[in-house]
């Protein structure tokens, strides 16, 4: 059961998330919220477009699915919300996440060129992870890739 004071911090957070931007060529930053008691199906609902949020279980995945989803994303201009469930981020997304929480661009190899796509204005990658996962994550600088930060 959410309370009425966390309902009200996620949706801070989510118009943080949405209006943060810095830095030379705007730079928009990721969203990290830290729970044992959300799951992505609760985050949607405070989205400002609910409708527009794309959802995506990286435990059940793999790099290359993120990467295909994350583009599929940009092209739709949506937002994504991503579950990190076992305290596992694989270094190939840790690197692409990096390169977006920087440049926000996203680099990768299409089998035949590097290609760089941009993040577009009206798409923000906010990522839950419950806290033992947090505290047992296997990069330790993956708090750094986020902006907004939320404890619930």
């Amino acid at each position: 059961m959410i309370s009425k004071t966390q309902k009200e911090t996620i949706k801070k957070f989510f118009e943080a998330v949405e209006k943060v931007v810095h830095g030379p060529g705007e730079i928009y930053d990721l969203g990290l919220v830290i729970s044992d008691n959300l799951k992505l199906k609760d985050l949607v609902k405070f989205a400002p477009r609910p409708e527009e949020i794309e959802i995506f279980d990286l435990s059940e995945k793999t790099s290359s699915e993120f990467v295909e989803v994350l583009l599929n994303v940009f092209k739709k201009k949506k937002w994504i919300l991503v579950e990190v469930v076992d305290g596992y981020l694989p270094e190939e997304v840790y690197n692409k996440l990096r390169f977006l929480s920087i440049n926000n661009h996203l680099q990768f190899f299409d089998g035949k060129s590097d290609t760089d796509i941009k993040i577009p204005i009206e798409t923000r990658i906010i990522f839950l992870i419950n806290k033992k996962s947090a505290s047992q994550i296997n990069n330790p600088n993956f708090i750094n890739l986020f902006g907004p930060v939320i404890k619930i």
